[in-house]
């Protein structure tokens, strides 16, 4: 895993031209390739190449970027692995392709020379690169097919500038920071920024599974390479076959990502997605796994118990860190290291796994992925359930239903009654976008009416995000029933954008690389092929086939626990430590410098929550991160540590 960066330039410039600039941008990004840093230009110097590694494959020097073909006519800087790419290398050395290396980054190399872009469809992978091809002057970029890792650009007509993060971009003088106020309105409504937008105007981002190509005197040209490959209709397979078929896919696509010359651990939640993962560790590594968890004081957010459980059970050597609410102060930096907007609050528990888990390894195996390929998420059966809620006649829903909900105690338990039911009821409501779309909503279109400024209404309310995740929905033929759209909008839309960011930064604030075997593109295709019932079981139990496979390792007690996750106890902290960070950064005076919220509106929020009239803990955290983003990347008037020296002392 590494970072890479680049400069290509349209109009000739002088000899020096971009050089340093390239270097700021490249030592930006120092923190996800620890271990060496390269720059590479063209002969003719319009073209820049920077590289920060972290060495996963063939320790040596052998194994530096940019990597240049030995005729000199490519240059490719890559961040990710390939886990097929013993096989590709077979094939291109039964070719007359000769290696200088180990890695992976090579096999990327001689693959283009012999088969051109259609490289792509044999790569089996996480990956993000640029491949520079002298001989007729393009540039191509290439983003993986489940989109894991990030890849950003910016384009003025006369540079064009891309990196793995987009403080790579910012690192350019000539990049100015400007808010797109679209994207943030994206953010508010959905809790986080979707591709290809990313906060800041001009910069942008492939989306998964895309490419593109960069080309002097012509305009850059984006394209699709894959896309999930749905049936007509779903597979007529018993379950004893689907199980034998699951845990096959499932455990080839960990065996290929085992692959390592550097010590190798895992995340164990004590949930059934990690569990998976362990389990299939187990069959290749007999000899000792090391995993690692976290957990909270808060006893319904509290994983630790479980996950040493089913660590005692499948004999993995395992370490549990648990979170005190005195880890806000960890956020600042957190902001600092997501860059884009976003209010995902399991980024906290995630950014502490990860740098306790690089004290020990330095690849770790995540169960990222099952939830939205297996239903695991209770808002699929909302979403099957919500058209009979419809038939309740409007008058009844409206004057009796929803003021009964509105009426319900606020709860700050995880996943409480009446957290659900109010989330329900008010989803369910709405009739202008499909239910599913309405579950995870941080601010409704009648509170952004009132917290909304008048001129932030003004240049945002025009777009609709969630008309833009309704149209990740389409695809999935009518024959593979109501849940196959449902879970194609997550997979395209909420996990690339939500979860997967959320694992990529936090994990490469400490130059760890996370590997996720359930986003195997093959395993992906094989969940899409499933039939509704194996999904989702008669009595509506979410990843219903992955928990039958599991039976056979783990007791029904491990197995059959409600699905808990990362996020934090924030009804109940929001009124606790975090305060000092509502008062200091949703004071009126920062709310007022960014122009985007009416200041009253935002102290009535905190007064409410204050008093326990409702829940806005989520809405919080989410205003919260959107002040310090903006005054982090924007105003630059705050600057938190990196992560590392936030933590100093702290991670053990």
């Amino acid at each position: 895993m590494c970072g890479i960066a680049g400069i290509f330039f349209y109009r000739r410039r002088g000899e020096a031209a971009g050089a340093g600039s390239l270097a700021a941008m490249t030592d930006s990004l120092a923190h996800r390739g620890p271990d060496g840093r390269g720059i590479w230009f063209s002969s003719d110097r319009m073209l820049g190449l920077g590289h920060r590694r972290l060495s996963i494959l063939d320790l040596s020097s052998a194994g530096s970027q940019p990597m240049v073909s030995p005729d000199g006519r490519l240059a490719v800087v890559y961040n990710g692995e390939i886990y097929n790419f013993r096989r590709i290398r077979r094939e291109l050395e039964a070719l007359g392709f000769q290696f200088r290396s180990q890695t992976d980054t090579e096999v990327l190399l001689h693959g283009y020379a012999a088969w051109g872009k259609s490289l792509l469809e044999r790569l089996n992978g996480m990956f993000a690169f640029a491949l520079w091809d002298d001989a007729i002057g393009r540039l191509w970029l290439a983003r993986d097919r489940m989109g894991i890792k990030p890849l950003f650009y910016y384009d003025d007509g006369s540079m064009f500038l891309f990196g793995s993060e987009v403080k790579a971009i910012l690192a350019h003088p000539g990049v100015p920071r400007r808010p797109d106020h679209e994207a943030l309105h994206q953010f508010l409504t959905l809790n986080y920024v979707a591709a290809p937008a990313t906060g800041f105007s001009g910069i942008r981002q492939l989306l998964p599974a895309e490419e593109m190509e960069v080309r002097r005197g012509n305009a850059p040209i984006r394209s699709k390479y894959w896309e999930i490959p749905f049936r007509e209709e779903p597979l007529d397979i018993s379950l004893d076959e689907a199980v034998e078929e699951l845990d096959h896919r499932l455990g080839e696509a960990v065996r290929l990502r085992l692959v390592s010359d550097v010590p190798i651990g895992a995340f164990l939640s004590g949930g059934v997605d990690s569990s998976s993962i362990v389990r299939a560790m187990k069959k290749w590594i007999p000899e000792d796994v090391k995993t690692f968890s976290v957990g909270f004081e808060e006893e319904s957010y509290d994983e630790l118990h479980a996950a040493e459980a089913v660590a005692k059970i499948l004999g993995v050597s395992h370490r549990g860190l648990r979170l005190q609410p005195s880890v806000a102060d960890l956020l600042p930096a957190i902001m600092r290291h997501h860059e884009e907007p976003t209010a995902d609050s399991s980024s906290i528990a995630v950014c502490l796994l990860s740098a306790m888990t690089r004290r020990h390894v330095t690849v770790a195996l995540s169960g990222d992925g099952a939830d939205e390929l297996l239903a695991g998420y209770e808002t699929y059966r909302a979403s099957l359930l919500a058209p009979r809620y419809r038939r309740i006649p409007r008058w009844i829903r409206r004057c009796l239903i929803e003021p009964a909900v509105r009426a319900l105690p606020v709860s700050h338990r995880r996943y409480s009654l009446e957290s659900k039911v109010k989330r329900f009821v008010y989803g369910a409501s709405q009739e202008d976008y499909p239910s599913h779309c309405c579950w995870r909503v941080l601010c409704w279109p009648q509170l952004a009416s009132r917290l909304y400024s008048t001129e932030f209404r003004r240049k945002s309310l025009e777009s609709s995000p969630l008309a833009e995740y309704a149209s990740a929905m389409n695809g999935p033929p009518k024959g593979l029933g109501p849940l196959a759209p449902l879970l194609a909008a997550d997979a395209r839309f909420y996990l690339p954008n939500d979860m997967l960011v959320k694992v990529d930064r936090m994990s490469m604030a400490f130059g760890l690389e996370v590997r996720v075997p359930f986003l195997d593109h093959n395993f992906v295709s094989f969940c899409f092929s499933l039939p509704r019932h194996l999904m989702i079981g008669n009595g509506a139990q979410g990843k219903f086939l992955l928990k039958h496979s599991l039976r056979k390792t783990l007791p029904a007690a491990i197995v059959e626990r409600p699905k808990a996750g990362f996020n934090l106890p924030l009804g109940f902290w929001m009124n606790q430590e975090f305060l000092p960070l509502l008062d200091r950064h949703l004071s009126r005076g920062t709310i007022g410098r960014m122009g985007l919220l009416e200041p009253g509106e935002v102290e009535r929020i905190i007064e409410e929550h204050k008093s326990r009239r409702y829940d806005h803990g989520h809405l919080l955290y989410g205003l919260l991160c959107l002040s310090l983003w903006w005054q982090i990347w924007l105003e630059q008037s705050l600057q938190p540590p990196p992560l590392r020296e936030a933590l100093a002392g702290e991670a053990g």
